[in-house]
């Protein structure tokens, strides 16, 4: 990954020697201007800028996926590298370029290298040849009706993500349409696990559903998608580039790579306090318009009706960077009304279609859909934030993280902290004032900005991610909505009771009537032992939160996440497999969330027995079921976990 060196420190005769060096610089990078300009004015200009900004190939020729396309005014991102080779390259270092690849020795970072896994009693085999990568499902038996199954070979031609994880798509032999490889790449474990395994929902067995990718990923992994969908099963999808690349946020480039292709407009535009009319400026739109250029994609929405989808599966959305997104498609918010034409369909096919998505006050719950988030969020209905109050594409010339670092997140230098919340709440700037707000110490974890307005209560790719609706924790909403809130996902060994009584004597909140239960045993207990799987996911991964250990302790968590070793969801079992790591003496633990179910039964019973032999024992908490001597109060602990309703969870990231 590319990434900026630091600058050494500068001393007076270096500084004028630098600024004597700038000055020799500026005067000849201005007669290379001028001299490009006469050169352009000559006429000369055009055989240069032929080699200077080069044209991305169409794949027309390509027959068996679907192919990158230059139309409707919009060029590859290629064209644009010449002129902005600063945004090229920070582009170019982010996980949003990989989000659609053409599988090649270059773009799979999957392993192919002849390996063999077993799933539901049959043998996989992933390989290379020649150029190719394949996975092979070798013949078998059905084990419930002895029906002979006959082996296959996919050949794979796209792939989604790098970064967490990546995906398959293998073509079909029905034109441009593409199936879902049954298995994905998690970049982290360096290993293949069963596609299902990533998602909050049952278990299920392994499909190769087809023009899922036609039909739905293109909606936001490529710029410029059109599904093409009529000749179905058969479609001839195009887009006009793979992944999201620059045309996703400045639109249709072809008139201003035009027009820009001679140097004395370039010049003059440079120079130019007016808006360049031919691009799509991001950073020059208000804050909603600007935020709706990400909402396209990091939103929950749906077609108006039945014509609407017609059109867009034959030429994609009509959306434009800079244009209205809420014309061009029904974007979930909370408070719709459910007899809305929109809403009323989407619950009709799919009754659970909002708690798939949000939590029951309306505040999403899946990754990906932080647009719905912001929208809900007082700062952006009532003020002026955006996704780039935060966020940046492109880092500047002073920003000297290493690329990695900022493409995690694209955070701007400083965002992850309660700068954040400074640029507009600058009375918490005061040491004093901030520590008479949160009540925490200024340097610690209870008061940064985000942990307690920010918590992290939405679940995707198999972890727990922060919220993008501002609020404050309030454990009425979290009786209401069944939402952890901020404060026990912190103090995860406290009470409802000592959260509602710290809320109502600093912030004047009333507390709610609880039940002795909520009032005497730790919420994350009860969240683990009764709670649903997306709050055994969420409660689980906080378990392994650096922050939450230091205010919880760690020594009683081990009991509970080996729990969950045994959780009929994968991901639960991923994400509390991974919290026990974090836990001392438990780094080397050998367990895998998807082995068979014995296999997996004996490893919790290994990791209990570990806890319950252990020489550090924690100290007598009612809250957490340990008795005086430090023992798990097993009769309470099988009483809990006897009455917890487990309804099927699924959750559409």
């Amino acid at each position: 990954m590319a990434h900026s060196d630091p600058e050494p420190a500068l001393g007076e005769e270096d500084r004028d020697d630098a600024r004597g060096y700038a000055d020799v610089r500026r005067e000849r990078v201005g007669s290379v201007l001028m001299l490009a300009a006469a050169l352009g004015a000559a006429g000369l200009g055009a055989g240069w800028n032929a080699w200077f900004l080069p044209d991305a190939a169409s794949e027309t020729s390509t027959a068996h996926r679907p192919v990158a396309v230059d139309e409707d005014g919009y060029v590859a991102s290629e064209t644009c590298r010449a002129c902005h080779p600063s945004q090229y390259e920070t582009w170019h270092a982010s996980h949003h370029r990989t989000m659609t690849q053409v599988v090649s020795e270059d773009t799979v970072i999957a392993d192919f290298d002849d390996r063999r896994l077993v799933h539901f009693g049959r043998e996989f085999r992933f390989y290379r040849e020649g150029n190719g990568f394949f996975m092979e499902m070798k013949a078998a038996r059905s084990p419930t009706s002895g029906e002979a199954l006959p082996g296959r070979t996919f050949e794979l031609v796209l792939s989604t993500g790098a970064h967490h994880q990546q995906a398959f798509w293998f073509r079909t032999g029905e034109g441009r349409n593409l199936g879902k490889l049954p298995f994905i790449w998690i970049t982290s474990e360096q290993r293949w696990v069963p596609y299902g395994s990533i998602f909050v929902a049952p278990p299920s067995r392994p499909n190769m559903q087809t023009g899922l990718w036609n039909k739905t990923c293109i909606k936001c992994h490529v710029v410029r998608g059109q599904p093409r969908w009529e000749a179905e099963p058969s479609p001839d999808t195009r887009v006009a580039e793979f992944g999201i690349a620059c045309g996703a946020c400045h639109g249709a480039a072809e008139e201003h790579a035009a027009i820009h292709r001679n140097p004395l407009h370039r010049y003059r535009e440079h120079f130019s306090t007016e808006d360049d009319p031919t691009l799509v400026n991001v950073a020059d739109l208000d804050h909603q318009r600007s935020s709706q250029v990400c909402g396209q994609c990091h939103a929950v929405f749906d077609f108006f009706d039945a014509e609407s989808e017609a059109a867009y599966d034959h030429q994609g959305f009509a959306y434009r960077p800079g244009g209205d997104l809420h014309a061009s498609r029904h974007v979930f918010q909370f408070g719709q009304d459910r007899a809305d034409p929109v809403v009323a369909r989407n619950l009709e096919k799919t009754p659970q279609y909002f708690e798939r998505r949000f939590w029951s006050d309306g505040m999403v719950r899946v990754s990906g859909r932080e647009y719905n988030g912001m929208l809900e969020t007082p700062c952006h209905q009532r003020g002026t934030m955006s996704c780039l109050s935060c966020h940046s594409m492109h880092p500047g010339t002073d920003d000297r993280r290493p690329r990695g670092e900022w493409a995690n997140d694209q955070l701007k230098p400083g965002m992850r902290g309660n700068p954040a919340c400074l640029q507009c709440h600058e009375q918490y700037e005061a040491e004093a004032e901030l520590v008479r707000h949160t009540h925490h110490p200024a340097s610690s974890a209870g008061s940064r900005c985000t942990n307690c307005h920010m918590p992290h209560t939405t679940l995707g790719l198999m972890k727990a991610m922060r919220s993008h609706t501002v609020d404050s924790p309030d454990v009425a909403t979290t009786m209401a909505t069944g939402r952890p809130n901020a404060c026990n996902l912190c103090h995860l060994d406290k009470t409802l009771a000592w959260t509602a009584d710290h809320l109502s004597a600093w912030y004047e909140i009333p507390p709610p009537a609880l039940s002795e239960e909520q009032r005497s045993v730790a919420s994350s207990v009860r969240w683990i032992l009764q709670g649903d799987a997306g709050q055994r996911a969420i409660a689980a991964w906080h378990y392994g939160w650096e922050p939450a250990q230091e205010a919880s302790g760690t020594e009683w968590m081990g009991i509970y996440l080996a729990e969950l070793l045994t959780d009929r969801y994968d991901v639960v079992r991923f994400i509390g497999q991974q919290s026990l790591k974090r836990l001392p003496g438990y780094a080397d633990f050998e367990y895998d969330f998807v082995d068979p179910e014995a296999f997996r039964s004996a490893r919790r019973l290994r990791a209990e027995a570990k806890w319950r032999e252990g020489a550090d024992r924690p100290s007598a908490s009612e809250a957490l079921l340990i008795d005086a001597e430090g023992h798990l109060m097993d009769d309470r602990f099988r009483e809990l976990r006897g009455r917890r309703l487990d309804p099927p969870v699924i959750l559409a990231e």
